[in-house]
């Protein structure tokens, strides 16, 4: 090979090493779920339900990252550990890749969350899995309870602070319509 050649060889490669772009590699690593019994004592709460909504992450004008937490809003049927509401929200990143479990609108799943009572998240280490798969684990953790009745928070748009104001402004528009029926009645017995 002359040195012509070998210079031109070495170009292209040095060329096509700047050009090939590398992506950042994530991966999901875990251990393998341990039997129901153990998930269950680890778990922050356990329980079966149906998804009735998916929430993606509030687009911005950032990177997206598939560490992103996705909320998942389900209909809780069965409760086996935990302060559950018929109503429970968790969290999961947005990609198996950060280890977020992919779940379906519609679906009902066995649910081995982690966290804390208003801040639980799964990820796809968890025993986590649709509820058609769970036969044993359903046989092992028994019967379970029934979720908690739905609590409604005060929002902003409605704080307790107002309860007053709207109760007295209730009350003042029942006794201007008292007022106002007692002078009309009076008028009209007055120009019979």
């Amino acid at each position: 090979m002359t040195r012509t050649m070998r210079i031109l060889l070495l170009l292209v490669i040095i060329t096509s090493m700047l050009t090939i772009e590398t992506g950042p590699a994530y991966a999901c690593s875990c251990a393998p779920p341990g039997p129901p019994d153990e998930e269950l004592s680890n778990a922050a709460a356990v329980f079966t339900g149906k998804v009735i909504s998916l929430a993606k992450p509030k687009g911005g004008f950032g990177p997206v990252s598939s560490a992103d937490p996705i909320e998942v809003t389900f209909q809780v049927d069965k409760v086996w550990k935990g302060s559950v509401s018929q109503t429970t929200t968790i969290t999961t990143a947005r990609s198996g890749a950060s280890c977020g479990y992919t779940f379906e609108k519609g679906s009902e799943y066995i649910v081995y969350a982690h966290g804390q009572e208003n801040n639980l998240s799964v990820s796809l280490c968890s025993r986590t899995q649709p509820l058609d798969t769970a036969d044993d684990d359903l046989a092992q953790l028994g019967v379970g309870a029934a979720p908690l009745a739905d609590v409604y928070e005060w929002t902003e748009s409605f704080s307790p602070i107002q309860i007053p104001v709207l109760l007295g402004t209730g009350i003042g528009l029942i006794l201007i319509a008292v007022v106002v029926t007692a002078i009309i009645k009076r008028y009209s017995r007055s120009h019979k």
